[in-house]
């Protein structure tokens, strides 16, 4: 009778842990390795679509830099400086302050500086030993990471000068679950000849001992986005599977198949779920400003390219609107960042108030924002920014005034929307100088 118990029991522990073992190879391993694999794809579609954000800001960075290299009073005071019509410090004196206010207006935008030939005639916040080679680059200062883009600056087709323009990226990389760097190809160097997970011409996917590796060629540049996910926060859902599966084939071998296999499936919904939902989250928060409630950039970029593949027949009648906020550097230095936030807050909630719900409310970039009035005339958008005009001049919660500047131009054509941007800045422009804002 022993020896049958003796054997009745290892046979009854050869079963048990048979039974784990053929679970574990048959149930629980390919959960794990397809739960991992989409992981890996989060993973991989995030960044993307982050990368796609970077890359944007970057775009937009050389944008503003152009922006700021174009403006038309400055060249007009340059051409005058060439004709010999001002001296150079003359010159000097006339850029500097519609050089500061222009700089004041660009979003990570954190020094500046311009060269007429080998002289220096205006600069904002300058105070760096810029290189001053005719290319973009990335500099790493005090933990910082800093976009330099160098901006020609044309008369008649020639180029007459240059910007440097530096931009602050630290935010934008490290301001989310995964922080991403800019790094040389010498960096990367030691992923080269790794066999990667996913990969196109421009963006791969590694495997590395402490994680996962995500890179990405900058557009135009030797540079790459690297975004790293370490195997604790990429697979941690994973171990609390495992808890879970173990305390259930522990628990009973009747009801481990079907608990294991419940609370597997139901993790790993919900891990998907929250994977879609992040992926989500990334593609909406590009488009929207978080302070203001607006629409961002990106959005009115991406209103102009689905505008510009409609059908040219179709009616498309829309009102520009381009206005910032007056004396808004005056609001920052004097009553302090949190009081500009406010204001930037007042505005929006003014436009939205005063706009109608076909209507796009836009925040263009720093204090400046845009309207897009559908189906509204030149006229008809004029009383709609005198009600703008007069909702501010009410409010009473802040302790300064918020007046703003606009301008208005009317849009009949989907092929006139550019052309209407630089007509509404230049009617925005003439109304601020109208006013003596400084």
């Amino acid at each position: 009778m022993q020896r049958k118990l003796k054997k009745f029991k290892f046979l009854l522990l050869a079963f048990v842990v048979g039974t784990i073992v053929l679970i574990y190879i048959f149930v629980y391993l390919p959960v794990h390795n397809e739960l991992a694999v989409i992981f890996n794809d989060s993973f991989w579609q995030s960044s993307q679509d982050y990368g796609k954000i970077v890359n944007h800001a970057l775009e937009d960075c050389e944008k503003d830099a152009a922006f700021l290299s174009s403006d038309h009073a400055m060249l007009t005071q340059i051409e005058d400086y060439e004709a010999n019509k001002i001296s150079l410090e003359t010159l000097k004196e006339k850029l500097e302050q519609i050089y500061r206010n222009l700089a004041d207006k660009i979003d990570r935008l954190t020094s500046a500086v311009r060269h007429l030939g080998n002289d220096v005639v205006c600069s904002y916040n300058d105070g760096t030993d810029y290189d001053i080679s005719p290319d973009n680059d990335f500099l790493y200062i005090d933990d910082h990471t800093y976009f330099k883009v160098y901006s020609p600056i044309y008369s008649d087709s020639k180029q007459i000068g240059f910007d440097i323009a530096i931009f602050d990226l630290t935010d934008l990389l490290k301001n989310r679950i995964h922080p991403a760097k800019i790094s040389s190809p010498e960096e990367i160097k030691r992923f080269v000849g790794n066999k990667a997970i996913y990969q196109t011409s421009s963006k791969s996917l590694f495997h590395d001992k402490h994680g996962v590796i995500y890179l990405e060629e900058i557009s135009g540049m030797e540079y790459y986005l690297y975004i790293a996910a370490s195997n604790a926060t990429l697979y941690k859902p994973l171990r609390s599977i495992a808890v879970y599966f173990f305390i259930g084939i522990t628990a009973t071998l009747m009801l481990v198949a079907l608990l294991t296999n419940f609370l597997v499936v139901k993790k790993a919904g919900r891990m998907i779920a929250i994977s879609e939902k992040r992926k989500e989250r990334y593609t909406k928060d590009s488009m929207r400003d978080p302070l203001s409630g607006a629409y961002s950039r990106r959005f009115f970029e991406e209103w102009i390219k689905k505008e510009s593949k409609g059908d040219p027949k179709s009616k498309f009648h829309y009102s520009m609107v381009l206005l910032d906020v007056d004396r808004f550097k005056q609001i920052n230095e004097s009553c302090g960042h949190l009081s500009g936030d406010e204001a930037i807050r007042i505005v929006g909630s003014v436009l939205f108030a005063c706009g109608r719900t076909t209507d796009y409310v836009i925040r263009y970039g720093g204090d400046e924002f845009m309207l897009l009035l559908n189906e509204c005339s030149e006229a008809q958008a004029e009383d709609i920014m005198y009600r703008v005009c007069e909702k501010l001049k009410k409010f009473d919660t802040v302790p300064f005034e918020i007046s703003i500047s606009y301008g208005i131009q009317e849009i009949k054509s989907r092929n006139d929307i550019l052309k209407a941007l630089s007509q509404a800045d230049r009617k925005m422009y003439e109304a601020k100088k109208s006013k003596v804002i400084s």
